[in-house]
C-alpha cells in the first residue's frame, strides 16, 4: 500500500547525502520484496504548504521505532506531492535522519 502513495513516473529520493530518481516500478519493487516495517512510527510537526493547486510541499518530522528497548530514530521529512489522475502523490521525499 505504501508505494500507492508515490507518482507512477517515479520519485526522486534523496536525504543522507543520496540523490537517486526512482521508477515507480522500483520503488513497487522494494516495497514488497525489502521493505521491513518499523516497530513504531509518527509523524510529528507536519506543515503543508500549497504550490498551487496540484502541488503541496510537506515538512515535518518522524519518529521511527526501533524496538528492543532502543530510543527511536527522528527524522525530519521533505516531500512534494503533485496531483496524479486526480490524487496527490508523492514526487520527491527527502528522509534525514539524525545520527542514533
Amino acid at each position: 500500500a505504501l508505494a500507492d502513495l508515490y507518482h507512477r513516473e517515479g520519485a526522486w529520493r534523496v536525504g543522507q547525502g543520496e540523490r537517486v530518481f526512482e521508477r515507480w516500478a522500483a520503488i513497487r519493487d522494494a516495497y514488497a520484496t525489502r521493505w521491513r516495517p518499523p516497530a513504531s512510527f509518527a509523524w510529528r510537526d507536519l506543515d503543508f504548504e500549497p504550490l498551487g493547486e496540484d502541488a503541496v510541499a510537506v515538512v515535518g518530522r518522524f519518529e521511527w521505532g526501533r524496538g528492543e528497548g532502543q530510543p527511536p530514530l527522528v527524522c525530519s521529512y521533505t516531500g512534494l506531492l503533485v496531483r496524479q489522475d486526480g490524487v496527490m502523490r508523492i514526487r520527491l521525499e527527502d528522509e534525514s535522519c539524525a545520527p542514533g
